[in-house]
């Protein structure tokens, strides 16, 4: 005897897993939902830093070509361009004296229209003789240079509208840092040409802990690009370090964590609260169930307590229990009245009832007990034979005699002889001895047609227990052919009362399948019922049902056709859908044959070419994976 279970574990250790994996899921759920939401506010953040600061160094960018261009015009500029005389006494000073928004160091340079030196506010004399920039000064345009290197802006200086000279602003590369110097932020600002090279950086505690040279591609740095307006050959680079933007992220990612473990506590907590209070009526219910089945008693009925669940299941239970009781009564009483006919006939149905009782899944007894009943019929009607013989009346005539020759016992020579009587006892006797041969004909005949029943029966319960199916799959080497010859064993009466002729067409070569083959019994059973059902619907003259084996190179399988109702073409898929039969249970419908052979590495396919043209189901089972 095994020992009952303890459910209380086992509830715990099928639920626990599933919870755990649960709060895991939210929990990365809710963590990728933050990580991306605060990864889109961080982003937007930093685009909104990039943008004020581009705004910002191209405002100042304007501030300082607008005092160039406010230079240009100054009249004492203009005026020293054409005072060749007298210029170097004011312009050096006035040069000297200028205050513009540039950083201090900024050379200013004025030239005339071939570039060459006039005055500056530095010692060192600069001239501007290059071809392009000379063309750019005499068209009248100006002329703006930014590099990591430094800073030119060239400005036309006009007098009576033709270009005389050029006003230029020169930074070299530390003024031009320091002309784009950036607010000490907590995040990372960097100013650079077009050929990638570095003009200016914040000077931020990142900047000096990730020193100079931080290439952001290769590192765990948020950054975006954006070009200067009005200024493309100037780009800016907004950087912030990963782990600065998402410190949230790790805040959350501890409150989470201490969530899920408190969570996961009350989780426990409650499963073990609640199978402590659903296992104990359950566990009196198994024990009262293993007592029964140990001492062999299926009269108890099961308590009706605890929980309100239990108490429907025990309800339910001894309803089903009694139903099955009833069942057996029935059972053994069809089983005596057998019996009395043949020994032989009771033995097989005593095993066929005692397989049912065992395996709880009677799912062919229908049909046995329906072929059983066909077989009976003829059973009783040589047995009503029997009883309806004439042995009684011979017996009387035979009495009859005996008494008249007992009677002349004295003078039987005489009244053999004289008496007409007596004459007519020996003919009489002829005669009822010819009736006694032809009654032992008849009871002859009757004894054989009704063990030719007996035999029909016998079979018929052999293969069902053959074919009943356990709880426990049960896979094994099958022929399919054999299959279908004795699932149309089982159905010959009813295909005979209706008159369907049965054509075969099985291939002699076909290799074995494994698989469960009392389920695979079941499923061909119900579409050869299927079929001659459908023929039953269309009452037609034409009644056949065609079985048909075949193989390929990865797969065999096996088609039955019939001349039926057929199916319209709109309900040859929805069909093999759950609940859509079209006729009463039969306890193992199309949508669970279909479930049972996908189950099994195989396809089941309906084709029919519309109402009243028959129909037939391909299965075909894939062998390549055995």
């Amino acid at each position: 005897m095994k020992k009952i279970e303890k459910l209380l574990p086992l509830v715990l250790l099928r639920t626990l897993p599933l919870a755990i994996f649960i709060l895991l899921l939210i929990w990365m759920l809710t963590r990728w939902f933050a990580h991306m939401t605060i990864q889109s506010e961080v982003h937007n953040n930093l685009k909104t830093r990039v943008t004020i600061a581009s705004n910002d160094i191209s405002k100042r960018l304007e501030i300082l070509k607008g005092d160039i261009r406010g230079l240009s015009n100054n009249d004492l500029v203009i005026n020293g361009l054409i005072d060749m005389s007298a210029r170097h006494n004011y312009l050096p000073m006035f040069f000297r004296s200028l205050t513009t928004s540039a950083p201090e160091g900024a050379q200013i340079i004025l030239t005339d229209y071939r570039g060459r030196h006039l005055v500056s506010n530095a010692v060192k004399k600069t001239s501007y003789e290059q071809k392009e920039l000379l063309e750019s000064i005499t068209e009248g345009r100006e002329v703006l240079k930014i590099s990591a290197s430094g800073l030119l802006f060239a400005v036309p200086v006009k007098y009576a509208g033709l270009t005389e000279g050029m006003l230029v602003l020169e930074l070299n590369g530390r003024l031009l840092s320091e002309l784009f110097a950036f607010e000490k932020l907590m995040m990372l600002f960097t100013l650079m040409d077009t050929n990638g090279k570095t003009i200016s950086r914040s000077e931020s505690a990142l900047a000096h802990q990730h020193g100079p040279d931080i290439h952001p591609e290769e590192s765990h740095w948020i950054w975006i690009k954006q070009k200067i307006a009005a200024f493309p050959e100037l780009m800016l680079i907004g950087e912030l370090p990963e782990g600065q933007a998402f410190k949230q992220v790790n805040k959350l990612d501890n409150f989470f964590i201490l969530a899920m473990i408190i969570n996961l506590i009350v989780l426990i907590l409650g499963i073990f609260l609640s199978s402590l209070f659903s296992t104990r009526p359950l566990s009196m219910l198994t024990k009262k169930l293993e007592i029964m089945r140990q001492r062999d008693d299926y009269n108890v009925q099961l308590p009706e307590t605890g929980p309100k669940e239990f108490v429907e299941l025990s309800r339910s239970f001894n309803a089903m229990h009694t139903d099955l009781l009833q069942s057996v009564v029935f059972k053994a009483q069809l089983e005596d009245i057998i019996e009395k006919r043949t020994q032989e006939l009771k033995n097989a149905q005593h095993q066929l009832v005692n397989k049912a009782i065992e395996s709880g899944r009677a799912q062919l007894s229908a049909m046995i007990l329906h072929n059983i009943g066909n077989a009976m019929t003829p059973l009783s009607i040589q047995v009503n034979k029997l009883q309806k013989n004439q042995l009684d009346q011979i017996i009387k005539y035979q009495k009859r005699c005996y008494q008249e020759l007992q009677a002349n016992l004295n003078q039987l020579t005489e009244y053999v002889s004289t008496d007409t009587k007596g004459k007519d006892i020996f003919l009489f006797l002829g005669k009822l001895i010819d009736t006694l041969y032809e009654q032992q004909e008849e009871f002859k005949t009757a004894f054989e047609k009704i063990l030719i029943a007996v035999n029909y029966i016998t079979e018929i319960i052999s293969l069902q227990q053959n074919y009943a199916a356990g709880e426990r799959e049960n896979r094994q080497l099958t022929n399919l052919n054999v299959l279908l010859n004795d699932a149309l064993k089982m159905q010959t009466s009813a295909l005979k009362v209706r008159e369907i002729e049965v054509q075969k067409d099985f291939n002699s070569d076909l290799p074995l399948l494994t698989i469960d083959k009392n389920k695979l019994m079941q499923v061909i059973v119900n579409l050869i019922k299927n079929a001659y059902e459908s023929i039953d619907e269309l009452n037609s003259d034409e009644k056949m049902i065609r079985l048909t084996t075949f193989k390929s190179e990865d797969s065999i399988g096996f088609k039955i056709a019939d001349t039926g109702i057929g199916i319209e073409p709109n309900r040859l898929k929805s069909i093999l859908e759950f609940g859509r039969s079209g006729k009463g249970s039969s306890g193992f419908g199309l949508y669970y044959c279909k479930m049972f052979v996908e189950a099994n590495k195989g396809a089941l396919t309906i084709n029919s070419d519309g109402k009243n043209k028959g129909a037939s189901i391909k299965i075909a089972f894939d062998i390549n994976g055995e």
